[in-house]
């Protein structure tokens, strides 16, 4: 009978047993946002591969008003965990540089090499792909909308609409109302009131001006130039909210944008019955109108009758400069005019203490459209010198462009001021104090 062999060469002979049998590694699996406009949208993750390995990541976003197909290209090196992760890892190349959690996303251009090659997609939607070096390719197909969202028109207001979750069509909704900017039409209450109701509220997406700068985004019945828009419009907008049977008329915000946060600080400022204002790249003071001939006067008018207003200096000499192709900053003329009319600015400045619900305001620093970050900051100074509180986020490196979700294309946003990345990183953190805001003070136990 063989003697049996020691314990420490069967464990030698179990060693070499295992090294010689093929590894196998776990199935590699990418995930991402659920959806577009997600409050804070998920990073990018490639899970499952081999440590080192290169990893593409090309994103893809169907817009039919930025003319098509936008693309995106980066390139990663999976950490030692076999794990791509965009809020971790910065690609070793490609369309963005730094940790970004939606870089694939935000970074996209408009491709004219890849026109058709997101057909299949609906307009807003987007798609992330993940090609692994060793040929293998996942797809991640990413909804525009969280949630399912019913949007009709409202006949009461020219160009509004009325949107909200597919899923509570009788519920009794907080609601918010969008205002847009000096854009015009009916774009801002499209594009935003359907991102909003899918966080859960009612949204009246409202116009209230039609340069008619897009002869297909024209609004019979608003005004055409930008003189002595009536603000009190709102009280008409409030009966009708009153009457409406799935709407909460005790929780109502104002959301505005640009020339639309001016108006919600004006509507704050005058409309006890708001509960919550949020300002993205407001205005301190109203500031002179446009587009209608006669004597210079305000850009926003109450009961009938133009408000004070602090005036442009040298808006006509910066406007030349589209004739000459050069870049125009309507900042100068904002600033040269606050600079040059102390006792207007004083007369014009809105009275946001007066506001004793809560106000949330959003500005960049290098924003060219006006200086929304120091009318910000002075919007929350003004308020705290009263005893009120005011969120107050704004950022050195961001510019006018910073309404919505992280996840936008900044390509085209950065003529208004700001880097790519610094507008990026801003939209995504505005966003999702904008949602938790909304949230928080629109709900029942903090209804006015």
């Amino acid at each position: 009978m063989r003697p049996a062999p020691p314990a420490s060469a069967l464990s030698l002979a179990v060693v070499l047993l295992f090294v010689m049998l093929p590894v196998r590694l776990a199935a590699a699996t990418l995930s991402g946002p659920a959806s577009l406009a997600d409050a804070e949208p998920a990073p990018v993750r490639v899970t499952g591969v081999a440590a080192g390995m290169l990893v593409t990541l090309v994103g893809e976003r169907r817009s039919d008003r930025a003319g098509g197909t936008l693309r995106s290209e980066t390139r990663f090196r999976a950490g030692p965990d076999g794990r791509v992760d965009t809020g971790r890892d910065s690609p070793i190349a490609g369309s963005y540089t730094g940790v970004s959690a939606a870089g694939p996303l935000w970074s996209v251009q408009p491709d004219a090499a890849a026109a058709d090659a997101a057909t299949d997609l609906a307009d807003g939607a987007g798609r992330i792909t993940a090609r692994m070096a060793g040929g293998e390719t996942l797809t991640l197909a990413i909804p525009a909308l969280p949630a399912t969202v019913s949007v009709r028109p409202v006949p009461d207001f020219p160009g509004a609409v009325l949107a909200r979750p597919a899923d509570r069509a009788t519920a009794r909704l907080p609601s918010v109302i969008v205002v847009g900017g000096s854009e015009g039409g009916a774009a801002t209450a499209k594009t935003y009131a359907p991102m909003l109701a899918a966080q859960g509220f009612a949204v009246l997406g409202l116009p209230y001006y039609s340069p008619g700068y897009d002869p297909a985004d024209i609004v019979p019945g608003l005004p055409t130039s930008f003189t002595e828009i009536p603000v009190d419009r709102l009280a008409q907008v409030k009966a009708w909210i009153d009457r409406h049977p799935g709407i909460d008329a005790r929780r109502i915000a104002i959301w505005g944008v640009s020339k639309g946060g001016e108006f919600a600080m004006l509507a704050a400022a005058r409309l006890p019955w708001l509960a919550a204002v949020v300002g993205v790249v407001p205005s301190d003071v109203v500031w002179e109108g446009w587009g209608a001939p006669g004597q210079p006067t305000a850009s926003f008018g109450w009961n009938g009758r133009p408000l004070p207003f602090v005036p442009y200096l040298g808006m006509n000499l910066e406007l030349a400069r589209i004739a000459r192709e050069e870049r125009i900053e309507t900042r100068r003329p904002h600033d040269a005019g606050r600079a040059a009319n102390a006792a207007s600015v004083a007369a014009a400045t809105i009275r946001v203490e007066d506001f004793a619900g809560e106000m949330l305001v959003i500005g960049g620093d290098e924003d060219r459209v006006w200086a929304s970050g120091t009318m910000a900051r002075n919007i929350a100074a003004r308020r705290a010198a009263a005893g009120r509180q005011t969120a107050l986020l704004t950022w050195p490196d961001a510019g006018h462009a910073l309404a919505g979700p992280g996840t936008e294309p900044v390509s085209a946003m950065v003529g208004n001021g700001g880097t790519a990345n610094g507008i990026a990183a801003a939209r995504a953190t505005a966003w999702a104090a904008t949602i938790a805001f909304l949230k928080r003070n629109l709900a029942v136990e903090n209804a006015r």
